[in-house]
């Protein structure tokens, strides 16, 4: 299972168990670069034991995505009171986004997280450079508004299945860059093999694939959630016919949900079989996001450094 599936499952767990219990982000205690550093490894978990080369210095982002949380829930496997609430809508939400927004905002973190890279050193590759690449072209990829769905059986000790948790999400790509498809199918065609030689051919030393997840709360506050990833691969190794492989590979993902004060929806109602419902205001979103997506991406940058 890859780290992505993987962290998906962990996910829905947290949320079935009833563990993901949203944090607010509080931006005012990273106000420094040793602020930053410090507290990488509160908000970013590293997978597998790996580190960065010193060496690395020129970056190639691969994919960057942003994953809109869109619905949520839970639906029991027995029949009775509950399993009929449940289709009914009880436990439901959905969050409704603007459309617009949800094809610009990947651009515009994309920007950010590049600025803040180049503020830590780092030589980022323009997109335009691994076009140049056919390797690039060659990659599987999918259409920006892709639906990504995600589920884990709920149990006990003493009955491992009774019932299902699930969550569901669009993704959206930055212009210039490709959305990745990492599904089973996919996999025969070696994506990631692709995006290491692509970033290689175009002169970075180290591949990036972004994907950022984003959502609501239940108080309808713009949230990050846990769940975004980085993965990393660096020390490019050439294995001959434009062909590269990476001696460091490993991932950094977020642990928290983390919201900000105010808000950010025009409405709330509740709607049989699909439960709460909720339509987000798109410019208050975004700039919800913007505002401190900064910080987050000069965390997650100092959690793939150590």
């Amino acid at each position: 299972m890859g780290v992505y599936r993987w962290l998906c499952v962990v996910v829905i767990a947290l949320i079935a168990l009833g563990g993901c219990t949203p944090k607010q982000f509080n931006t005012a205690s990273l106000s420094s670069e040793q602020d930053l550093q410090s507290q990488a490894s509160k908000y970013w978990k590293k997978e597998g034991w790996w580190s960065l080369p010193k060496s690395s210095k020129k970056v190639a982002i691969t994919e960057f995505s942003v994953e809109y949380v869109t619905k949520t829930g839970s639906q029991s496997y027995n029949a009775g009171l509950i399993a009929v609430a449940q289709l009914a809508g009880m436990g439901k939400k959905e969050y409704r986004y603007d459309e617009q927004m949800k094809q610009q905002l990947p651009t515009d973190l994309y920007n950010m997280y590049v600025a803040e890279l180049q503020k830590r050193g780092f030589e980022v590759i323009p997109a335009a450079k691994m076009w140049e690449t056919k390797v690039y072209e060659e990659i599987a990829s999918k259409e920006s508004g892709d639906t990504v769905k995600a589920g884990h059986s709920t149990g006990s000790m003493f009955n491992d299945r009774v019932g299902r948790a699930y969550q569901h999400g669009q993704v959206y790509g930055a212009a210039g860059t490709i959305v990745v498809d990492t599904g089973f199918f996919a996999s025969f065609s070696n994506p990631v093999g692709k995006e290491i030689s692509a970033a290689a051919q175009a002169g970075a030393d180290t591949a990036l694939h972004v994907r950022i997840k984003v959502g609501i709360d239940s108080k309808g506050r713009a949230t990050l959630w846990p769940g975004s990833i980085v993965n990393v691969y660096a020390d490019m190794q050439s294995w001959g016919d434009d062909n590269y492989g990476a001696k460091t590979a490993g991932a950094i993902t977020s642990k928290e949900m983390l919201y900000f004060a105010d808000p950010v929806i025009d409405a709330k109602n509740y709607q049989a079989f699909k439960g709460d419902v909720y339509d987000i205001n798109g410019p208050e979103y975004a700039a919800a996001i913007k505002d401190v997506f900064p910080q987050y991406a000069a965390l997650s940058i100092y959690a793939f450094k150590k």
